[in-house]
């Protein structure tokens, strides 16, 4: 979703904590709050600054990754 520049609403769990930057790419939310509520944040975020959030997670960013930790 955020490759294409939109926003993501997820349970705060491992993978979603991992990938979206809270307020910038997307809104990460316990079990005690609302999704819904999150979804609606999300409405309101730049589709261009998620984007841009997201081209750290390009195959071309976690190969250069990749290679940097090979041992």
């Amino acid at each position: 979703a955020m490759a294409c520049g939109t926003p993501v609403a997820a349970y705060h769990c491992q993978g979603p904590v991992d990938v979206i930057d809270q307020g910038l790419t997307g809104f990460m939310v316990t079990e005690n709050e609302s999704l819904v509520a999150a979804v609606e944040k999300c409405l309101e975020l730049d589709r261009e600054q998620v984007l841009r959030g997201s081209r750290r997670w390009s195959w071309e960013a976690a190969w250069h990754i990749f290679k940097n930790n090979l041992v």
